[in-house]
C-alpha cells in the first residue's frame, strides 16, 4: 500500500452486493413461482429451530404462513411470527425477480402505539417551537435520543464540498463532544450517500458482527441487496465505527427537496437493536425534522428575495431615468444592492469602484479575464484565488466575487467582492491524512481526536438568492439599454423621416408644377393642331390633323390618370380603359357616345405596360373610326382578358367595311402602332370577321415595374 491509500476506492465498492447479512437476522430469497427458497443467510436454526440448511425448502413452511403478496421493490412490514426464542419481525420485498424475507427479533415487550404517538407529538411539537435551524436539530436530537436510548445522537450536515458539520449533538454524559466537528466527504462514500437518499434508515446493531454469508449466491450475478435492512456493510466502515470506539450505530437520512440535507446519526458505546417500531419512530421524526428545515429555508429564501428585490426596485428607475446606462449606474448603489464589502463595474475599459475592492488595475484585469471568449456570463465564488491564481494577491480584501457580464459590445461587468473570512475549522481527526494502509487493507483513520485547521483564501458562500438577485438585477439594466438604444433609434428614425418629408414636399411641389406644365403644354399642342387643321382646305390633311391631336389628348388623359392613382407602380386596366373610352367618345362628339364598349377584366398590370397598351388601344380604336366608319360613327368593341401562361390578350373589333379597309402598311399609324407591338413584346393578329375586322394582340402580362 502506498503512504496515502485513495480513500475514493471507496466509492467504487459495491457496497449493495455483499454477499453476506448482519447475523442479527435471518434472510430467505424464495423463488416467487415455486415458493421454494433458492438462497439464504443467517442462522436459521436460533432464530426459527430450523434444522438444516432452509435451501430448497418452503418459504410458507419455514415462516408459518403464506407468501406476502403485493410485495415491491421496497422494503414493507408483513407482520411478525413466531420464533424459537420470542417473535420476530417479517420484511419483505422484490429483487431481481425474487422474494425477498427479512426476519429480526422484534421488541419484547412491543412499543404501544400510544407512546409512539406521543414521542412523535412532542418531538414535532418542540421542534416548530424553535426559530433557527440550529435549534430545531438540537430538539430533534434530544428527542430522538430519549425513544431510541442511544449514548449519543448527532444531526449532521452535509456541506457544499461534500463534507460534514455536525449541528447538533445529544450525549451522554463523560462523552467526548463532536459538536461543530468537520468530517471529510470521504467518510461517507458516494454510493452510500445514494443509498441514504433510497433506505431513510440504515442499522448496525453490533460493530464487531462477523458476516453471515448468503447461501446458493450466485459469483457471476450476485444478490442485490439494495433494499435489505440486514445488508451486511463494508469492512472499512466497520473499522471506522471500532476507531471511533462505535459498538453499535443507526443513521436517519434528511432529505430536503429531493436532496440529502444530511443525517441522524446514532452511536452507542455497547451493541443494541432497534426494533421495528423505534427505527419507524427514527424515520418519522427525519421527515419532521427535515419538514422543518425546508420550511426554515423556504421562509429565510422568501425574506431574502423580498429584501433584495426592494433594492433592486429602488435602484433601477434611477438608473432608468439617466437615458445613458453608464450615467445611472453608480458603484455605491451596486454595493448596496447585495451583501458585499465592496462593488466595481468595468464599462469599456473604465472602471469604477466602491467600499473594499482590489486595485483599479486588478479590477481591470479581473474584468477582462472574466470576459474571455469562453467564460460564462456569471461567475459565483467563495474562493476566487482557485480559478483565478492572480486574485491570491489581494485574497484578504476580496476572496469572493460575483461577476456577471451585462454586455460585451460595448462591454460592461458587475462585480461583488466580499473579503477573506479566516475560519478555524475543527476536523475530527486530520481530514489530510485519512487513510493509512496496514498488511495490504485499506483502513480508515485511526484518530479522531479534534484537529484544528484555519482556511483562508475564502469569504462567505453566495446564496442563491443572492446570485439569482444579481442575475435580474443585470437582466434590467440589459431593458434599461435595450429601451435605450431603441429611443435614440427612434430620435434618430423621426429626425430622418423629418428631413425625407421635407424632402418629399419639396419634390411633390415639384411634381405638381411639372404635372401642371405637362397638361398645359400637351392641351395648348392639342389647340394649336386643332386650329391648324380649321385652316386647311385639304380633307385628308385635316383628317391626318385630327388624328394627331387625338393621340395628343389620349397621352395626356393617360398622364392624368397616372397623376391621380393611390399606386403608381401597377394600375387597374378596367378603370383605365373605362376613363380611356370616356376620353375617346368626347374626342369624336357626341354622335359617337354608346357606340364604344368595353369588356375589359379587372387586371393590374405594371404601369409601364398599361401605358403602351393605352396607347396601342387609342391607336387600333381610332383606325377602326377612320377606315372602318369612314369617320362616320359606328359600333367598335374593346376586350381585355386575362390569358393562360400570364399573358393579356387585347382584341378591338369592329362592323365596318373589313379587313381590306385597314390602315396600309408603311404608313405612320401602322409604323407607331407596330413599334409600340415590338415594345411589348407581343404578337399582333388582323382578322376580318365579315362584316367588320378584329386586331388581337397578345402580350406577356407584367405585374409589377421590374
Amino acid at each position: 500500500m502506498p503512504d496515502s491509500p485513495d480513500l475514493t476506492a471507496c466509492d467504487r465498492e459495491p457496497i449493495h452486493i455483499p454477499g453476506a447479512i448482519q447475523p442479527h437476522g435471518l434472510l430467505l430469497a424464495a423463488d416467487p413461482a415455486s415458493g421454494l427458497v433458492v438462497r439464504a443467510a443467517g442462522d436459521a436454526s436460533r432464530l426459527l429451530g430450523l434444522e438444516g440448511s432452509p435451501l430448497g425448502r418452503p418459504a410458507a413452511e419455514l415462516i408459518g404462513r403464506g407468501l406476502p403478496e403485493g410485495a415491491s421493490g421496497r422494503t414493507t412490514y408483513a407482520g411478525s411470527i413466531p420464533g424459537a426464542s420470542g417473535e420476530l419481525d417479517l420484511l419483505a420485498h422484490r429483487s431481481g425477480g425474487l422474494l425477498i424475507l427479512e426476519l429480526e427479533p422484534a421488541a419484547a415487550p412491543r412499543l404501544s402505539a400510544a407512546r409512539a404517538l406521543g414521542e412523535m407529538q412532542a418531538l414535532s411539537i418542540a421542534v416548530e417551537r424553535t426559530h433557527d435551524v440550529a435549534r430545531a436539530c438540537e430538539a430533534a436530537a434530544r428527542a430522538v435520543r430519549r425513544f431510541t436510548g442511544y449514548d449519543r445522537v448527532m444531526v449532521y450536515r452535509f456541506l457544499e464540498d461534500g463534507a460534514g458539520r455536525v449541528v447538533a449533538e445529544d450525549k451522554a454524559d463523560g462523552m467526548s463532544p463532536f459538536l461543530h466537528h468537520h468530517f471529510p466527504a470521504s467518510d461517507i462514500p458516494r454510493q452510500a450517500r445514494a443509498l441514504y437518499l433510497r433506505n431513510l434508515i440504515r442499522l448496525i446493531p453490533d460493530a464487531g458482527y462477523t458476516p453471515a454469508p448468503v447461501e446458493g449466491d450466485d459469483p457471476a450475478a450476485p444478490l442485490d441487496m439494495t433494499d435489505c435492512v440486514l445488508r451486511s456493510v463494508s469492512p472499512i466502515h466497520v473499522q471506522y465505527l471500532k476507531n471511533m470506539g462505535v459498538a453499535a450505530s443507526a443513521s436517519v437520512s434528511l432529505v430536503v427537496d429531493g436532496a440529502l440535507w444530511g443525517l441522524i446519526a446514532l452511536h452507542n458505546d455497547t451493541p443494541r437493536l432497534i426494533p421495528f417500531e423505534v427505527r419507524e419512530m427514527c424515520v418519522h421524526a427525519g421527515q419532521i425534522l427535515a419538514q422543518t428545515l425546508k420550511g426554515r429555508a423556504d421562509e429565510a429564501a422568501h425574506s431574502e428575495v423580498l429584501t433584495l428585490a426592494r433594492r433592486r426596485e429602488e435602484i433601477l428607475p434611477a438608473i432608468a431615468q439617466a437615458g445613458i446606462l453608464e450615467r445611472g449606474l453608480d458603484a455605491a448603489e451596486l454595493q448596496a444592492l447585495l451583501p458585499c464589502d465592496g462593488a466595481a463595474f468595468f464599462s469599456d475599459g473604465k472602471v469604477v469602484l466602491s467600499g473594499v475592492t482590489p486595485g483599479e488595475e486588478a479590477v481591470r484585469a479581473l474584468a477582462l479575464w472574466h470576459l474571455r471568449e469562453e467564460a460564462p456570463a456569471a461567475c459565483a465564488t467563495a474562493s476566487l484565488s482557485r480559478n483565478y491564481p492572480a486574485a491570491i494577491d489581494f485574497a484578504a480584501k476580496s476572496s469572493g466575487l460575483l461577476a456577471l457580464t451585462v454586455r460585451r459590445d460595448p462591454a460592461l461587468v458587475l462585480l461583488w467582492f466580499r473579503a477573506e473570512h479566516v475560519e478555524t475549522v475543527e476536523w475530527a481527526g486530520n481530514p489530510h491524512k485519512a487513510a493509512t494502509g496496514e498488511a495490504g487493507a485499506l483502513s480508515p483513520r485511526a484518530s479522531f481526536d479534534a484537529w484544528r485547521e484555519t482556511v483562508r483564501s475564502r469569504a462567505r458562500r453566495w446564496t442563491t438568492a443572492e446570485v439569482e438577485a444579481g442575475h435580474r438585477f443585470a437582466d434590467g439594466l440589459r431593458e434599461i439599454d435595450r429601451q435605450n438604444r431603441l429611443a435614440d433609434l427612434n430620435r434618430q428614425l423621426r429626425a430622418t423621416l423629418a428631413e425625407k418629408d421635407e424632402s418629399i414636399a419639396q419634390k411633390d411641389l415639384m411634381m405638381r408644377e411639372a404635372h401642371h406644365r405637362v397638361q398645359n403644354s400637351l392641351q395648348l399642342v392639342a389647340s394649336m393642331l386643332q386650329i391648324q387643321e380649321r385652316d386647311l382646305a385639304d380633307a385628308e390633311a385635316k383628317a391626318q390633323f385630327e388624328l394627331a391631336r387625338q393621340r395628343v389628348m389620349a397621352v395626356a388623359m393617360v398622364h392624368r390618370r397616372l397623376w391621380r392613382a393611390d399606386q403608381i407602380d401597377t394600375i387597374n386596366l378596367e378603370t383605365f380603359f373605362a376613363e380611356l373610352g370616356e376620353g375617346l367618345e368626347q374626342s369624336w362628339g357626341p354622335a359617337w357616345k354608346g357606340k364604344l364598349t368595353l369588356n375589359v377584366s379587372p387586371v393590374r398590370v405594371a404601369t409601364s405596360q398599361a401605358v403602351t397598351l393605352a396607347i396601342v388601344t387609342a391607336e387600333l380604336v381610332t383606325n377602326a373610326v377612320k377606315h372602318a366608319y369612314r369617320g362616320e360613327a359606328g359600333p367598335v368593341e374593346v376586350a381585355v382578358r386575362q390569358g393562360g401562361g400570364q399573358t393579356l390578350a387585347l382584341s378591338v373589333c369592329d362592323q365596318g367595311v373589313g379587313a381590306a379597309a385597314f390602315e396600309r402598311p408603311g404608313s405612320f399609324g401602322s409604323r407607331l402602332t407596330q413599334a409600340l407591338v415590338k415594345q411589348l413584346k407581343g404578337e399582333i393578329e388582323i382578322s376580318d370577321t365579315s362584316p367588320g375586322t378584329r386586331v388581337r394582340l397578345t402580350v406577356p402580362l407584367m405585374t409589377s415595374g421590374h
